[in-house]
């Protein structure tokens, strides 16, 4: 029993090495990323055609929790039209509560350039599949609200939309950022009987990100982990001494809920399993095995079966801290190497 616990903290300590190192080699300067470049459908030539830039300044209070990220940044429209105001027709789409800082409109050229500053919270369905090892997209859409795709096409200006040098978000690197624009179908005609639906333009830009998950998952599922520990230690006790072997699992009980309340404030409710479900049931699994563990060797040792009930002691606990340590083993390799 002794050898099944040191290999438990072996594996442990294994599976957090594979973590931290994880983190480290994900460090990279994403200064250098720039968008990459969509097919665009240029072929309309009957309508206005607006070019849209996005440039990405500052990103902070990104909450899983809360389905949410506070943005800053900067668009900009170009086109040879006098005529048209950007800033009154064009919304943030997936944004409840945006705000215009400043803006203002210039020419160069035959070109009118208007220049607004934005601070946006931006509303997304947060992957938490693999979370701590998670990836994720945090996407800008914007949508003239007044001309449909017939009288106005968005094109996304690639070349000098991006991100700061300056934007650090502690826990995660940027991965990626890409720029695209694409007819949006909306299946109602608002009112105008002349057709059946509305199509407009839409511009969007999406940063990819990778969290850097090594030091969130050792300080949020460490309890789960302590409380197995817990559990593989009451299989050391002896069978007749019930009251220790009960101490270690009430105490294994209270840290795994403990743990279960904390991570249950970082994310949100889902209906994908992901690796935190598994090593949460796989915990509260192995727990209520250990407390029927320990009833039916107590039933044993008061029947006077002492040697079967150090038997079934021995081979059962043996056997979960096995599974247990390979199934959250595939599980977390899984999410890291995701």
């Amino acid at each position: 029993m002794k050898k099944s616990l040191a290999f438990f903290l072996v594996v442990f300590c294994f599976m957090a090495s594979f973590a931290f190192s994880e983190e480290t080699s994900g460090l990279q300067n994403h200064s250098e990323v720039k968008p990459s470049k969509p097919p665009q459908d240029l072929h309309l030539k009957d309508k206005k055609k607006v070019v849209v830039g996005i440039f990405l300044s500052s990103i902070t209070n990104f909450s899983l929790s809360k389905r949410t990220a506070d943005l800053g940044f900067y668009v900009w429209w170009r086109g040879p039209y006098s005529d048209y105001n950007p800033v009154e027709h064009t919304e943030i789409v997936n944004s409840p509560d945006y705000k215009k800082l400043w803006g203002e409109t210039s020419t160069v050229g035959n070109d009118y350039i208007t220049v607004v500053r934005y601070f946006s919270q931006i509303r997304n369905n947060w992957e938490v599949t693999h979370f701590p090892f998670d990836r994720q997209e945090i996407t800008i859409s914007m949508e003239d609200t007044v001309h449909d795709i017939d009288s106005l096409q968005f094109i996304p200006d690639v070349e000098f939309s991006g991100i700061s040098r300056r934007l650090q978000l502690g826990g995660w690197t940027i991965t990626g950022v890409k720029m695209s624009s694409y007819p949006n179908l909306y299946m109602t005609n608002y009112g105008d009987p002349s057709k059946d639906e509305s199509v407009f333009s839409r511009v969007s830009m999406v940063i990819e990100l990778k969290r850097l998950g090594g030091r969130i998952f050792f300080n949020y599922f460490v309890g789960f982990f302590l409380a197995a520990f817990l559990c593989g230690m009451t299989f050391c006790v002896e069978t007749s001494n019930l009251m220790a072997r009960s101490n270690l699992t009430v105490a294994s009980i209270f840290v795994a809920v403990g743990n279960k309340y904390i991570l249950d404030q970082s994310l949100p409710l889902t209906s994908i399993f992901s690796l935190a479900d598994a090593i949460q049931i796989s915990t509260f699994l192995l727990i209520t095995l250990t407390v029927s563990t320990n009833v039916a060797c107590n039933f044993l040792h008061k029947a006077d079966h002492s040697k079967k009930a150090l038997f079934f002691n021995k081979h059962l606990g043996i056997t979960m801290i096995l599974c247990y340590v390979s199934y959250l083993s595939y599980m977390i390799l899984s999410s890291i190497y995701s």
